[in-house]
Order: C-alpha cells, then structure tokens, then sequence
C-alpha cells in the first residue's frame, strides 16, 4: 500500500493544527520600522554565506539548495517578527486599562484583584475587574472608558468594571453617553439583577434600588435593548421602564431635560473652551443638558468663531454663557430650549 495517502492526510491535520494556533493567538502588534531592517538586514548576511558556501556545488544540486534557502530565510523573517511582536504585545495575564478616571466627587473606593481596597484617585486608571464604590452622600464619578465613551455613577452606587465593554450594576444609578458620534463606539452592555440594558449609539442611566426592588431604565438619546431571560426588546428615546418583582413593569415618558438627568449634569466632565468654535461649544451644552439649541438667524453666522483663550469649566450652562459672551450674545433657557439672545441696538 503507498504511503502517499497517509503523508497528505498529516500534512493536512498540521495545517489546520497551524490555522487554529494563529487565531487563537490574535492580531499581533505591527512590527517597527527599524526592528524589521534589523531581521531583514541578518536574513540577507544568512543569505550571502550560504550561497558563496555552495558555489562549489553541482548545478541540479545548488538549483534544490536555492529553494531550500529561500525557505529558511522566509522562516527566520517569521520568527523573528513572532518574537518580537511576542515581546511588545501585552501578556495574557497583563491588566487591561478600561477607564479613567475624569472627574471625583468626594470619597470612592476603588477594589480591584491587583490592589488593596483603597481611595480613588483623581485621573486613575482602572482596569478590568475593578469595582467602585461611591459614598451616601456628595459623592460620585465621571470616568472616560477605553472606548471614549462617558460612565458616570450617582451616590450611593456600587459596581464592577468586567471589561471595557460590559459592567455590573449592583445598587445605584450608572448614565452611559456614547458620544454625539457614537457609531465607532464599542457597544456596553450594564448587568443588573432585573436584566441586561445594551446601548444602540445612545444616552441612557440605569437605577437599582437597595435590595433590587426596583430597576428603572431611562433613555435620554438613541435606544437601549433590554434582555430578560429569553427576550429582547427595544426601548426608545424618551421612554422609561420600571422594572418591578415578580415581572411586573412600569413604562413613562422622561424628557432629555427632566430633573431626574440633574445629576448627570453635576458630573459632567471638564470642558476647554478655548480652541473650539462657539457652536461647538453649544453643541456639548446641549448633549450634556438635553436642552435644544435656538439661534435667531442674527446669531447664526456668528457662533462659528473660535473662542480664545484656555477657559475651562465643568458647568455646561456656564460654558454657554462664556461662549456666547465674547460675542456680545446672551442666553436663556425656556421650556426645554436654550434660546441664543441678540441684544437690542
């Protein structure tokens, strides 16, 4: 019986032993420029010995050497680059950084597998697995994930940072913003005792009550998916869902600017004017308060100037008035809108 049937078959089985060795291992980090002409530069010196080496061959022989030695150079380029790339990217075991912190309010303490139980500093870097735990009073977080994206924690709000794109919401109230352009954003997933919410390029919060026995999900901008069990539903902007034991559920209307959001907009992270146009500006005042933006067509053309300077503030409202000040402009808020003012000649 021949043998070739049996060759083809291990060559087979080694091939597809290789393919699911180089997915498993995943993407590798790009090789530098000049680490790569350093392994290019040691395969062609391999190159050069071993042809001068066999120019004293018989020709049929050199002509199977060739291939031979092409082959190992294309070998000793992929190792090299392997191990390189092996050394540069992070080790299985590395912590993966998910947040960071942006803005502190009173005492949060910060409990994660590679430390102690501890106070959390302004500007941290939290990675996964850490759990937070904010204090019964004026206390809080503002964190900028991985991803961009804004994660801010209420008082009394205790959770855990899985990964960077799903956490765990044990009591307490979480609000997730994506962002105006949320469509690059990975998607978060927030667990809770009542369900699963996942965003869908979106604003939302989530409140558990003490002991679970209440969960109300509210949607400020784009929409949630909800996962209980075996469903899955969508709930859209300016809607609400208290979910309640035993299955029962509780739905409301909220407006993007109803009280209920007034803590988000106290942990809304700093803003720098300076270098930003006006509308820019107006812009993030609406996507932190919720509020629509009114420009009388006087002021239109004047909000695309850049403000000057290197002002910073954490109030949106605040950043609008200073914005529209070094046009000469004013505001007011009425019934859900900021109205841009043009002041009587």
């Amino acid at each position: 019986m021949s043998d070739e049937p049996k060759t083809t078959q291990t060559k087979a089985a080694d091939d597809a032993a290789m393919a699911d060795l180089l997915e498993r291992s995943g993407p590798r980090t790009p090789i530098p420029s000049e680490d790569l002409a350093q392994i290019v530069r040691a395969a062609e010196e391999v190159w050069i010995h071993e042809v001068a080496a066999r120019r004293q061959g018989a020709a049929d022989v050199r002509r199977g050497r060739r291939w031979a030695l092409a082959a190992s150079v294309t070998v000793a380029l992929v190792v090299g680059w392997f191990l390189l790339a092996q050394a540069r990217s992070p080790g299985i075991g590395d912590p993966v950084v998910v947040a960071t912190v942006d803005r502190l309010f009173g005492e949060v303490l910060l409990d994660s597998s590679s430390t102690p139980p501890q106070l959390l500093e302004a500007s941290a870097h939290l990675v996964a697995g850490a759990r937070l735990a904010t204090g019964d009073r004026a206390s809080g977080v503002s964190l900028r994930l991985s991803s961009g994206a804004s994660l801010r924690l209420d008082r009394s709000s205790r959770i855990a940072l899985v990964d960077s794109t799903h956490l765990r919401l044990e009591v307490g109230a979480i609000y997730y913003d994506g962002g105006s352009d949320a469509s690059d954003l990975q998607q978060i997933t927030v667990e809770t005792s009542a369900g699963q919410f996942t965003d869908i390029g979106t604003q939302f919060s989530v409140r558990v009550e003490e002991g679970g026995a209440e969960v109300v999900l509210q949607v400020r901008e784009g929409l949630v998916e909800l996962t209980r069990g075996t469903e899955a539903r969508v709930v859209a902007a300016g809607r609400g869902l208290a979910l309640l034991p035993e299955g029962f559920e509780r739905p409301f209307a909220v407006a993007p600017h109803a009280e209920s959001w007034n803590w988000v907009i106290e942990r809304s992270p700093e803003l720098a004017l300076g270098g930003r146009s006006v509308d820019e500006v107006l812009a993030w005042v609406s996507q932190e308060t919720g509020l629509e933006v009114v420009l009388p067509e006087a002021a239109a053309a004047l909000v695309t100037e850049v403000v000057r300077g290197s002002v910073r503030t954490t109030e949106p409202l605040e950043a609008a008035r200073l914005a529209l000040q070094t046009l000469d402009l004013d505001l007011r808020v009425d019934t859900g809108r900021l109205i841009v003012v043009v002041p009587e000649e």
